[in-house]
């Protein structure tokens, strides 16, 4: 670390912005059909040719855009990555970091007062930022195929029934249906997250085999029995009261033998990280009582609620971010 380092962190906001704003903009859709120079893409937009220039030379910079005699164009990686119905498309992703950027403004205050704020730059579950903040989760989770990955690393060949807690967009649901042919998933959301799930699951072959349940995590009974249960990336939202809650009802609604799988952005034992976790575990004070954890943390939790077998999968991060435990077959574990 040097002078030099800091600066680079502190300015780091200026490249995120401007991918932000071009995407919100529609900057790279306006460039689907081919280059095009600035006057003419931005009055096909209706901006400021001068205010397009100044961002797409950026992003040129950036090595998102080309810009040759023919004008500006997408590189492979923003035709793959940066278009709507791109094969790897972010676009969700980055749109929803937009509005956590205009959250993090409130951060001063709420690291001052040490809890989270609950103004309308949190999630509406009925507007429209609900349709985006669901295509960021389908798209992080199919980010370098790591629904996939998980459903492979982790063995369900022998289940039928997979409960998966708070699986918005159905996306790890899927991966499991897909891997293993005789699996049947439910995925358990709020009544307002529901049609958004069936609407991201329609078209999909596997989906077939996958239910939407509503109802609240945070509400046991759980429904059930199943042979496993997933719970991904839904811990860092809770009080460490709520998981120990959680796990206990996830325990009740699993067949004895049952298998949980939980994937989250743990930490060290440190809990400085991996890096991707403490961001967002600064993020969550904004937005909520939660925090990225470390993974011994929810391994205590896992065996108060009564699991044995826990343990880790490592998947070469600093700390892991996938936890497997059972429930015993007999009884709760002591």
């Amino acid at each position: 670390m040097d002078a030099s380092r800091l600066v680079e962190i502190a300015e780091g906001f200026k490249a995120a912005r401007a991918l932000q704003v071009a995407t919100s903009l529609g900057l790279f859709e306006g460039l689907r059909s081919g280059p095009c120079d600035a006057a003419r893409l931005a009055a096909n937009l209706r901006l400021s040719s001068a205010g397009v220039e100044r961002l797409a030379d950026l992003l040129v910079g950036l090595e998102i855009l080309s810009k040759d005699a023919a004008g500006y164009g997408l590189t492979e990686v923003a035709r793959r990555c940066l278009l709507a119905d791109g094969p790897n498309s972010v676009t969700s992703l980055v749109t929803w970091m937009e509005q956590v950027y205009r959250g993090m403004a409130y951060l001063p205050a709420v690291v001052a007062q040490g809890r989270p704020i609950a103004p309308a730059v949190v999630l509406d579950e009925r507007g429209e930022w609900v349709n985006v903040w669901m295509g960021a989760m389908d798209e992080l989770a199919q980010l370098e195929g790591r629904a996939d990955a998980i459903a492979a690393v982790v063995d369900l060949g022998d289940c039928e029934r997979l409960l998966d807690l708070g699986g918005g967009p159905g996306t790890y649901a899927r991966a499991f249906c897909r891997r293993y042919p005789r699996l049947r998933a439910t995925v358990l959301e709020r009544e307002s997250i529901c049609p958004h799930t069936l609407r991201r699951l329609r078209g999909h072959p596997e989906a077939a085999r996958v239910e939407v349940v509503s109802g609240d995590y945070r509400r046991p009974p759980l429904p059930g029995p199943f042979d496993a249960a997933l719970i991904s990336n839904v811990l860092h939202s809770n009080t460490r009261e709520d998981n120990l809650a959680l796990l206990r009802a996830v325990f009740d609604a699993l067949v004895p033998g049952g298998r949980l799988v939980i994937r989250g952005l743990h930490t060290d034992e440190s809990g400085t990280r991996p890096i991707e976790s403490t961001l967002v575990s600064l993020t969550l004070l904004v937005y909520s009582h939660g925090r990225s954890y470390r993974a011994s943390e929810v391994s205590t939790w896992l065996m108060e609620a009564g699991f044995v077998d826990v343990h880790a999968i490592d998947d070469g991060n600093d700390a892991p971010q996938l936890l497997l435990a059972r429930r015993p077959n007999e009884g709760r574990a002591q």
